[in-house]
């Protein structure tokens, strides 16, 4: 389960904080408000290659991190899990 997920620099988003709750969570919005993009981003902490048109300013780094609370026989760890481009 994400706890937290930050979204800097990428695609249309300059800057993006969230804290999904930790039941149920929509994302609504108009056309072209980021949604897809927000999923995207999300995919990209599952492991998918990125395209560099994704990337927004190309003198700043782009980042996604997401902070995952993940269920053990301990009853849970908090792990960070960060994607940052090479540029």
């Amino acid at each position: 389960m994400i706890t937290s997920l930050r979204i800097s620099n990428y695609a249309l988003i300059r800057e993006l904080e969230l804290t999904p709750d930790p039941s149920f969570n929509i994302i609504t919005g108009e056309t072209g408000s980021g949604k897809s993009i927000i999923m995207g981003a999300l995919s990209l902490l599952q492991g998918r290659r990125s395209d560099a048109k994704t990337f927004g300013v190309q003198l700043e780094k782009s980042a996604v991190e997401a902070e995952q609370y993940k269920k053990d026989a301990c009853g849970g760890l908090p792990r960070t899990i960060i994607v940052k481009s090479q540029k």
